[in-house]
């Protein structure tokens, strides 16, 4: 259910040239939704929208490329002076470290205050 409800978000956004969700990482978003039901998908874009925000800024044009751009990686590798390999790393470590602070914001919104 919650993987139908972020796709549609997406589609929404889509419509609305606001696509901020590549597949992946709404995929992935839609698996932590349904471990956690309690989440509202607006908790989750926010919580992805404040991490995004909080990356180095050459981090967050590496994403920007891969999930936005129609150009391939091996184009940015040559831009970037850097192997695509090097990129795909940087990649997988850039979305761990998404995925630690989406999980942060949401433990902390979520967690009753004393």
């Amino acid at each position: 259910m919650a993987r139908f409800q972020v796709m549609a978000y997406r589609k929404t956004l889509k419509r609305q040239r606001l696509v901020i969700l590549d597949e992946d990482i709404a995929l992935m978003i839609a698996q932590e939704c349904e471990e956690e039901e309690d989440i509202s998908i607006t908790e989750l874009h926010d919580a992805l929208k404040g991490c995004l925000e909080k990356l180095k800024s050459h981090d967050r044009e590496l994403l920007l490329h891969r999930y936005w751009s129609k150009t391939q990686l091996k184009d940015y590798a040559i831009t970037a002076k850097s192997s695509i390999g090097s990129l795909k790393i940087r990649l997988f470590r850039i979305r761990g470290t998404l995925k630690k602070c989406i999980n942060h914001k949401l433990e902390t919104a979520n967690s009753p205050q004393s």
